[in-house]
């Protein structure tokens, strides 16, 4: 809150930032959120394999393996 000097009082509103402690993100939000911006440099099925893969991770039988060969890029074959 801040009071000029003619005694106007202007206020910012909500200070906190969206997905902060103070206005978490729902698992909805955060996975649109993610899908935003990793569909135009990933393209979407890269990206929502990525977002599987990690929403997977707590599965009795996931492994990190499989996540890690979606994040990198195979090594290109030298000529």
């Amino acid at each position: 809150v801040i009071t000029t000097n003619d005694g106007r009082v202007l206020m910012s509103g909500d200070v906190h930032a969206r997905g902060g402690p103070e206005a978490p993100m729902s698992r909805q939000e955060v996975e649109a959120k993610y899908m935003e911006f990793a569909v135009p440099v990933l393209g979407s099925d890269r990206a929502a394999a990525i977002r599987d893969a990690v929403l997977s991770l707590d599965d009795r039988d996931s492994r990190f393996s499989d996540l890690s060969a979606l994040l990198y890029d195979p090594p290109k074959a030298s000529s």
